[in-house]
């Protein structure tokens, strides 16, 4: 099964469109999800799957979440790997140090003619921006709500977005990696950054130490099986 990561847009805000988590979980478990797993109230859901097609995905949940609580909410859904290429992907890796200052904006397609002009026009002096794939990269230092840029992102780029900060993009991925990481669904937990699971390099490594460890072990306990046979 995949793990895919859906980021729903604009629930849970100003008193409108309020969708408890907890209701959430149970919305997704009964579309067949598994290991449905939520953080924070913003809408990012992480689960399994057996479904290939990220657009059917959010569709269903989207159709379930109508059906369930009487109003629409646009849903984007990626996989683990398409998140983990967005984070690795990262033109601005010094402003990770302030994470709220550095945002994600993830779009539904990739733009055919985005108006970059446009964004250009309206930044501050101390704001970037970069378009890589599907995915906008804007760094605000100032804060994303005192950004005019910020507001005309989504009309520039010609596609619907859904944006998050960067340490909600990294915690959204800790969760991903874990159910990678976490097979047999057991307590266990590990760092993204140390699991084998995650780097098969270094699970390779480890089968052969075994198995060196292991045909050294044999060849000791034959010797000494040996020493045994000679001494009677």
């Amino acid at each position: 099964m995949t793990v895919f990561v859906a980021l729903l847009r604009g629930i849970n805000v100003g008193g409108k469109k309020k969708l408890p988590m907890k209701e959430f979980v149970s919305l997704c478990t009964g579309l067949g999800l598994s290991d449905v797993k939520t953080y924070i109230q913003s809408g990012n859901v992480v689960f399994r799957s057996d479904e290939t097609d990220e657009k059917v995905l959010s569709a269903k949940i989207s159709d379930a979440i109508a059906k369930q609580h009487g109003f629409s909410v646009p849903v984007l859904t990626l996989t683990r790997s398409a998140l983990q290429a967005a984070i690795e992907a990262n033109p601005f890796p010094e402003a990770q140090s302030e994470p709220k200052t550095l945002h994600l904006y993830f779009l539904a397609a990739r733009p055919l003619a985005p108006a970059i002009d446009r964004l250009d026009a309206c930044k501050k002096e101390n704001e970037r921006f970069q378009l890589i794939d599907n995915v906008f990269y804007l760094h605000a230092p100032d804060g994303i709500g005192r950004s005019k840029l910020a507001a005309k992102v989504e009309q520039a780029m010609g596609v619907s977005a859904t944006a998050r900060n960067w340490r909600t993009v990294e915690k959204i991925m800790t969760i991903a990696n874990d159910l990678v990481c976490n097979p047999c669904r057991c307590s266990f937990s590990c760092d993204r950054s140390t699991c084998f699971l995650l780097r098969p390099r270094y699970l390779l490594r480890i089968i052969r130490c075994g198995a060196a460890a292991f045909l050294g072990l044999a060849i000791k306990v034959h010797m000494n099986y040996s020493l045994v046979d000679q001494s009677d």
